[in-house]
């Protein structure tokens, strides 16, 4: 090819880009909108996010306004005007489906933008099955919640992707009283600046090449579980969960670094601790660079390397453990190795300015 092709070509693809995003378009969605063919457009906002994705097409823009959006009547049937095309028994088994590659985000943010099931048994509020989707951005995410807690199915899930998605990103949003928060099938994902509080699990990471950072998973049962292969989680806040606060429970070339995993009762990191049978072998991982004391587990156990099978290598370098010198006995936390090979190095006092710049702003 030579360079007059290589020119003309570079303009059509450019003309191509440019011409996509002419077209794509931002629809609204308010309190006081309209559900309805047309809406979402010049003729009026839509009232329920499922009818202003039903109208959108791929690329599209979708800005939430402020309010309450779910079952807005509390009748717990989703047949009412307005209410989200919820599908309970039937189909995703969900409140809101993103089934196409659109974005989804608030106009002002979680705190003021609610998703809310009422007492319908769910098995996630919102499901994403298409891949190359957003729902949320950093301070125009949703605040997504199942009240009362028992409503959900065992299942119970705040915000999922499904196995067929890819390159799905997930953020500012704040997910409370789930069994799960987030739960990332699929592979390629970017989830950043949410908020898990009060879960079974705060997010489990269940697909591959995930990357999860500035996140905060605080007051769970466990606070980041990770059951696949390479996640890089960094700048995350894991504190105060009542169990675990990060679980490697199997898959290569996991990377844990610059985060605070702070005050967790079961350990800080715990690696191939809960998973059986063959499921565990081969559990390598690097745990660099992190806030990691406070923590719980026989002997103020920041990392547990556990016993299970054949399992790789843990690295743990440049932690900060609570206390100068590196890993130890109180007031610090110390590496329990419970037969696999862990690797400290050279152990160095992390400034906690760590956990500064992780939360997501609301």
């Amino acid at each position: 090819m030579n360079c007059h092709s290589k020119t003309a070509l570079l303009a059509l693809l450019t003309l191509g880009a440019l011409a996509a995003a002419a077209g794509a378009k931002t629809l609204s969605v308010e309190n006081n909108g309209v559900d309805g063919p047309n809406c979402g457009g010049k003729l009026g906002a839509c009232r329920s996010i499922s009818r202003a994705i039903g109208n959108a097409a791929a690329g599209d823009r979708i800005l939430v306004g402020p309010g309450v959006y779910g079952d807005i009547d509390g009748d717990n049937a989703f047949t009412s005007p307005g209410d989200e095309a919820a599908q309970v028994d039937f189909g995703c088994h969900c409140m809101v489906r993103v089934h196409k590659a659109v974005t989804v985000v608030s106009a002002q943010g979680a705190s003021a933008t609610t998703l809310s099931a009422g007492n319908a048994p769910f098995e996630s509020l919102v499901t994403i099955t298409a891949g190359d989707a957003t729902f949320g951005e950093q301070d125009k995410g949703f605040f997504v919640s199942a009240s009362p807690f028992e409503a959900l199915t065992y299942d119970g899930v705040g915000i999922r992707t499904t196995a067929a998605t890819a390159g799905v990103k997930i953020g500012g949003n704040v997910v409370l009283n789930t069994v799960t928060g987030f739960q990332l099938y699929g592979s390629g994902h970017l989830v950043e600046h949410n908020r898990a509080a009060g879960n079974h699990r705060g997010f489990a990471v269940l697909g591959d090449e995930m990357t999860l950072q500035h996140n905060v998973a605080m007051g769970n049962e466990d606070g980041i579980v990770v059951g696949a292969a390479s996640a890089w989680l960094e700048s995350n806040a894991v504190i105060g969960n009542r169990i675990v606060g990060v679980a490697l429970l199997r898959g290569q070339e996991h990377h844990v670094r610059h985060s605070a995993v702070l005050g967790n009762p079961g350990g800080g990191v715990q690696v191939d601790t809960f998973c059986p049978g063959t499921l565990c072998k081969n559990v390598n991982g690097q745990v660099n660079l992190n806030d990691i004391y406070g923590n719980g587990g026989a002997g103020n156990c920041g990392i547990i390397n556990a016993k299970n099978l054949s399992l790789g290598t843990l690295e743990a370098r440049g932690n900060y453990w609570g206390r100068p010198g590196g890993p130890g006995a109180d007031p610090g936390d110390t590496v329990c190795n419970l037969g696999a090979s862990t690797s400290n190095g050279a152990i160095q006092t992390y400034p906690a300015e760590l956990v500064l710049d992780i939360a997501p702003q609301h």
